[in-house]
């Protein structure tokens, strides 16, 4: 498609006449290899540029095109890929010049590595390559207005976007110290600069002023805890990584550069100013897509980069760390976390919720009656409501969604697309304690639960917010109605759930899982992918994947038949 408007636009001007075109390629060859063992690194490269103008009048179309070689898969249909690097037209006016299409923006005194710029995106597959070569171009509006000396140029970009950064891909040249297939929150917002230059005789000056995103992504919050995969458990020596949460800081960028030249020597300066948002209060605000999902009000193993960074730290160094021995890790840990949270021990109710027609919600939101809101609640657009439901305090409701009847919902983050239905109850404490022949001691539950895209909790069903983790519902999941999901438990994507259904708590289901009417599991399994388990089963062992069980105990299906024939 693209193709064939560069050549209608080349017929056009050739047709009329009164235009120049120039055009220019070049095309190289090129390894990377490993400085360790010298291996071969299978990463796409640039085999051939192709830069073409064609010129009409006051106008010019120009294009980038790119040949990208990948050899991962020699066989693969895939192993040659044109790029269109960049496609814009230009406007060569009395007063300036203009530009619209997808473009390549460079900002700076300095060719490479200006603190200034801070328009285009990188391409990490080309990191290693020099000035515009590594960067990606933008739909965007720039123009430069020209007075002797002087000139002003701007740029509009109307939606931002991020550095290419493949973290699934083992053969990336750079390591990056983050788990494959992070979440990453996009920003739904424009950006803009604007830049004065002045070019004397003697020396260049340059003022530009930059307000839009980070274009590389930071750590905006991740579940940590002991590799045991136990929240609590001492006997392991280092962290890992669960639920990695990534997004684009908003940013302002000040810019200040300067040039000259003494005899045949250059000299070029640059320095800039940035102001950079907290991503947790930059969370807070209104921008949806930008909602921080783990806030530190629920967790206290969650939020800004230097708090990961300092546990990373202890984890990397137990050496630094003194130790602290106690009878009962459990019962000791379940005390002080009480002494940080203690409303997470009872789980009281919001006594500080409001009826929705005193919101703001009351307008924005089709509602029913009686509905009460506590503070901090955050609703998106396109959202109803039914009767006599309570949305307590610091709740996050995604846009599109549909929240039932006499629905109770707490600690929680239901992101977009998502239905629950009447009688539920959402994000309250889970049954957790420790026997004790005196007195059972109560655990503090201090996580949350987060239901993903597009999710139906059917009637009456009941989530437990989570323990130290959180209770999470994978994206395009279904539960039948009366279905229990205990606390810390990990349901994965695409899953089907049938009524009755429950869970205890630290469980993990894979992708794909479907459970019949009134099956059990226990807690701290793990159950693998595709699973099926039918109806009435007692799991109380791991599930490994694309297996189908029944009875109690559950057992493999075939083996059920056969015994019970």
């Amino acid at each position: 498609m693209k193709s064939k408007l560069i050549l209608s636009v080349f017929m056009f001007t050739l047709a009329f006449g009164e235009f120049q075109m120039d055009q220019s390629s070049n095309v190289h060859f090129g390894t990377i290899h490993r400085i360790n063992d010298l291996s071969f690194i299978k990463v796409p490269f640039r085999l051939a540029n192709y830069s073409n103008r064609i010129a009409y009048k006051d106008f010019e179309l120009n294009s980038k095109l790119a040949l990208e070689l990948s050899i991962k898969d020699p066989i693969s249909k895939s192993l040659f890929d044109l790029e269109i690097r960049e496609l814009y037209l230009s406007w060569y006016a009395p007063f300036g010049q203009v530009n619209i299409g997808n473009i390549i923006h460079s900002w700076g005194i300095l060719s490479n590595n200006s603190p200034t710029d801070n328009l285009s995106p990188v391409n990490y597959y080309y990191i290693f390559s020099r000035g515009t070569e590594r960067k990606i171009a933008q739909l965007s509006l720039s123009g430069d207005i020209y007075l002797n000396s002087h000139s002003l140029g701007f740029v509009y970009i109307p939606q931002h976007k991020g550095t290419e950064i493949p973290f699934d891909d083992p053969e990336l040249p750079i390591s990056v110290p983050l788990p494959k297939n992070p979440t990453i929150n996009d920003v739904d917002g424009f950006e803009y600069g604007l830049k004065y230059k002045y070019s004397g005789g003697v020396f260049d000056f340059e003022l530009s002023y930059f307000d839009g995103y980070d274009k590389t992504m930071s750590s905006l919050g991740a579940n940590v805890w002991k590799a045991s995969d136990s929240p609590a458990g001492l006997e392991s020596d280092k962290f890992t990584y669960r639920d990695t949460v990534l997004a684009y800081r908003k940013t302002e960028v000040l810019g200040l550069g300067f040039s000259t030249f003494i005899s045949d020597l250059a000299l070029k300066t640059e320095i800039a100013y940035f102001s950079t948002d907290d991503l947790v209060e930059q969370a807070g605000e209104t921008s949806q897509g930008l909602w921080d999902p783990y806030p530190d009000i629920y967790r206290p193993f969650t939020g800004t980069d230097e708090k990961i960074a300092d546990m990373c730290e202890l984890a990397s160094n137990p050496d630094t760390c003194k130790p602290i021995e106690v009878d009962n890790v459990l019962v000791s840990t379940a005390m002080i976390t009480s002494m940080f949270y203690p409303d997470a021990i009872t789980d009281d109710f919001d006594a500080h919720t409001i009826n929705i027609e005193k919101t703001s919600f009351n307008n924005s939101v089709n509602h029913g009656q009686n509905i009460l809101i506590g503070t901090n609640v955050k609703i998106g657009a396109n959202c109803l409501i039914g009767h006599n439901t309570i949305i307590e305090k610091n709740v996050i409701i995604g846009s599109n969604c549909s929240i039932g009847s006499n629905v109770i919902i707490r600690n929680t983050i239901v992101k977009d697309d998502v239905s629950i239905l009447d009688g539920c109850v959402i994000g309250k404490k889970g049954f957790g304690f420790f026997p004790n022949k005196e007195n059972n001691i109560r655990y503090p539950h201090i996580g949350i639960v987060v239901i993903n895209n597009n999710c139906e909790i059917g009637c009456g069903s009941t989530i437990d917010r989570g323990s130290l983790s959180n209770t999470i519902i994978g994206k395009n999941t279904y539960l039948d109605n009366q279905v229990h999901i205990a606390h810390n438990n990990k349901i994965g994507d695409n899953c089907i759930i049938a009524g009755q259904v429950g869970f205890a708590g630290s469980s993990t289901l894979g992708n794909n899982v479907m459970i019949g009417g009134q099956a059990g599991i226990s807690g701290h399994l793990k159950v693998g992918n595709n699973v099926q388990i039918g109806g009435g089963s007692g799991v109380i062992n791991d599930i490994p994947d694309n297996t189908k069980v029944m009875g109690y105990p559950a057992k493999n299906l075939r083996e059920f038949i056969k015994n019970n024939r």
